[in-house]
């Protein structure tokens, strides 16, 4: 658990890491002189650097393991927020922009990681569990991270004004990187002692290669319509975390509205996801869940682009729709989400975990690149055509729902699980049988 909590600790910093100036894009642009593209460069960075780096940031975990492989992405974390507590001292961002790509070369790693965390530490019953923890992390530094701005950030504040609060927002941001941070260098152990489940036996990981793992991967169809699948739910959620304030911006919300609208869809699909997970682990219905909750999340992003443009003519309180809907489609969105990392290690199994998590990984890095030139482009062009950009998110939740129906619920790691389980147990009667003869003789 010592682990688990260290793990988690350092995603959601790298996480709080990830959102830097969105929440506060129009102030920050203004202030400081800057285009709105640039401060979207601080998310892209992040999105970019993934796909090239998972495989070797994996390969590189494998070898060798988590005890150093923390401690180095827990110091690139936290050199990366220590260089952007310069930011007045950089009229050109140069200092900022190396802090993030810092914290962005070992996101492919944390990202990947936790797949492997959760089968090598953790036995069958608490795995969707343990997964969804660690990638919640994520998700829940990103909203902490767009609520942090609100405490620091005062709307008509003096250019001068400005800038000291910013610097005491990076400066605390830092102070948060660092007390988070510090547990991975505690780690002690790459793996447990023994073998949480029968599915971690050596017996049944011995022809475990990159190669071997990368044919299974691409030969099973359940985990490629995943990935598709993948590309389009997880994508919707990345290029929300760009676009929410500038989409709901062009409804008339002000920018600290649209923030608490972020921040509390995203805590309510935080929950969805934790309480999802306790029913996942007892009844192993992957397939079933994810097309529910790419389901529901479609239907509300029909109601959420239909009332918000009727807001336009009908004078109804475009606030209250956004938070309730977006609470919603998030409660949706976010468990679908979590739940399609553990459901690939069951479907790919002996696959190593960090190279199918990282192959997952990469779907929603992708799309939220396309979706982040895309909707800008939108955004600003067609300021007045806010449901263009709604109806291709849209569009993007029903492809990601039709894939879901082409899974299956051939889950290896977990039949290993139980076969290993009941033979066990046969095994431990007969020793008790024979010990009962022994006695009675």
């Amino acid at each position: 658990w010592y682990v688990l909590t260290s793990i988690c600790f350092c995603i959601f910093a790298n996480g709080f890491q990830f959102v830097t100036f969105i929440p506060i894009f129009n102030d920050f642009s203004f202030h400081y002189d800057i285009s709105k593209w640039r401060i979207n460069m601080f998310a892209f960075i992040y999105m970019v650097i993934f796909p090239f780096l998972f495989i070797p940031e994996s390969l590189f975990i494998d070898k060798i393991g988590i005890k150093i492989g923390m401690k180095i992405c827990s110091g690139c974390t936290l050199i990366g927020s220590f260089l952007q507590i310069f930011i007045n001292n950089d009229k050109s961002l140069s200092t900022c922009y190396i802090g993030q790509i810092l914290s962005g070369l070992v996101r492919p790693c944390l990202l990947s990681i936790p797949g492997k965390i959760t089968t090598e530490w953790f036995s069958e019953d608490k795995r969707t569990l343990i997964c969804s923890l660690c990638y919640l992390s994520d998700i829940a530094g990103i909203l902490i991270g767009y609520l942090w701005s609100l405490a620091y950030i005062k709307e008509d504040s003096s250019k001068e004004d400005f800038r000291e609060r910013i610097f005491r927002y990076m400066l605390s941001k830092f102070i948060v990187v660092i007390v988070l941070c510090i547990c991975p260098f505690f780690i002690d152990k790459d793996i447990p002692d023994k073998p949480p489940s029968p599915s971690q036996n050596k017996d049944n990981l011995k022809n475990r290669t990159f190669k071997n793992d990368v044919k299974m991967l691409f030969s099973n169809k359940s985990y490629i319509f995943l990935l598709i699948s993948t590309f389009f739910m997880a994508g919707y959620y990345y290029s929300m975390i760009a676009i929410t304030i500038k989409l709901l911006g062009l409804y008339e919300l002000t920018q600290r509205k649209s923030i608490y609208t972020f921040g509390l869809s995203s805590f309510i699909g935080i929950i969805s996801s934790i309480i999802i997970s306790f029913i996942l682990d007892k009844y192993k219905k992957y397939k079933l869940f994810l097309i529910i909750f790419s389901g529901f999340a479609t239907l509300c992003q029909v109601f959420l682009t239909f009332l918000l443009e009727l807001v336009k003519t009908k004078g109804l309180n475009q606030y209250a729709i956004s938070l309730v809907l977006y609470s919603l489609l998030k409660a949706g969105a976010i468990p679908f989400f979590t739940i399609e990392m553990n459901y690939a290690c069951e479907i790919t199994y002996p696959v190593n975990e960090s190279i199918n998590g990282g192959f997952l990984m990469t779907m929603p890095q992708l799309c939220g690149i396309i979706g982040l030139f895309l909707f800008d482009h939108l955004i600003e062009n067609n300021s007045n055509k806010a449901w263009i950009s709604n109806l291709i998110l849209l569009i993007f939740l029903v492809l990601s729902c039709i894939f879901s129906f082409f899974l299956d619920d051939n889950l290896k790691r977990i039949d290993i699980d139980l076969n290993g389980r009941a033979k066990d147990e046969k095994e431990d009667e007969k020793i008790e049988s024979n010990n009962v003869e022994i006695k009675q003789s």
